[in-house]
């Protein structure tokens, strides 16, 4: 007699046959062994299938899921009590079993392929009406916009209309990949508006979060579904590092900075979320001049006379020689400057 142990090694089951200690068992054929193996493996398999598709289906897959690992469990269970001569009626049943378990699979990942696809194509809406509504809204953030130069405002609204055109072009290709660039370039703008000072006008935190919830939704159902986004990456790279550069960042600290996130997205929300000021220089400190210390009067006279300072004599009565207040002093004679 045999019996079977099942010990969970995650994702899949690991089993070991083992002869019961009480009974002096006759041994058993190599093909008999061979056959118990191979049916162990199909069900391991099975198993192993369907809780990677666990979480995929709705909630009728995976009711149907659940009821099929008990059968599976139950097979387990008739193959460890079965001799080789009912090893070859249990093989039929886990063959059919097995064909059980991957229509169940096939199930849960179509459900989960329509889920996705439901996903993206709301995201897509989503993103697109906050994109939209973004770039017909950028010029309230011009009031608080500021620029080194006429240069670098010339330079900026360069930036904004091709980003605008691109937007547009995105826009018009109607597929999730377009939308996903579009989003980007308007995370751009933002991050550019951001570097300029936008970020001082009340409506900015709340436009920017709600344009990073819905790229952030886009790109993860973008993702789900296998579209590309290495143009979206490059784009906001790009776009980060410019910014990154108008702040007085040199390459290697930008580089730091973008490699330390991985993501573009993240890098962007970090950027805006934070005050991404240049790091500070040391500022110079002037020692002071190295005078000798002043003990009395006569001694600060004398420096006095050194540096060419000499005292301006006064003829008797006039009242600056007894240190008449200014607000005391009389007026001017006529035709005498006051400056």
């Amino acid at each position: 007699m045999f019996r079977l142990y099942s010990g969970l090694s995650s994702p899949a089951f690991e089993y070991r046959i083992v002869g019961n200690p009480t009974v002096d068992p006759a041994p058993a054929a190599p093909a008999d062994n061979a056959l118990r193996a191979e049916l162990i493996g199909q069900i391991a398999n099975a198993q192993f299938d369907l809780d990677a598709a666990a979480s995929q289906g709705d909630s009728a897959v995976l009711a149907s899921a659940d009821a099929q690992r008990q059968e599976l469990a139950a097979l387990l269970r008739a193959i460890a009590a079965t001799g080789p001569a009912g090893l070859a009626a249990i093989r039929a049943a886990v063959a059919a079993t097995a064909t059980t378990s991957a229509t169940i699979v096939q199930q849960a990942r179509a459900s989960a392929s329509a889920a996705d696809a439901a996903e993206l194509a709301e995201s897509r809406i989503a993103s697109r009406a906050t994109v939209q509504a973004l770039v017909s809204d950028l010029h309230r953030f011009d009031p608080y916009l500021q620029f080194a130069s006429e240069q670098d405002e010339t330079e900026y609204r360069h930036r904004e209309a091709e980003r605008r055109a691109y937007i547009e072009h995105q826009h018009a290709k109607a597929t999730p990949e377009g939308d996903l660039n579009a989003a980007g370039a308007a995370v751009g703008q933002m991050v550019d508006a951001k570097a300029h000072g936008a970020d001082q006008s009340p409506e900015f935190g709340q436009r920017w979060n709600r344009l990073a919830a819905a790229t952030d939704r886009l790109r993860d159902a973008a993702r789900a579904t296998g579209q590309p986004t290495e143009e979206f990456d490059r784009n906001l790279r790009d776009d980060l590092r410019r910014a990154l550069k108008a702040k007085g960042f040199g390459n290697a600290e930008i580089d730091a900075r973008l490699a330390a996130s991985g993501d573009p997205l993240q890098a962007a929300r970090d950027f805006v979320r934070s005050d991404q000021s240049a790091p500070a220089q040391p500022v110079a400190t002037v020692a002071p001049a190295d005078h000798a210390p002043v003990s009395n009067l006569a001694d600060a006279m004398a420096q006095f006379r050194a540096a060419g300072i000499v005292a301006a004599e006064h003829p008797p009565g006039d009242p600056l020689a007894h240190g008449l207040a200014a607000n005391e002093r009389p007026a001017p004679a006529p035709g005498r400057s006051t400056g």
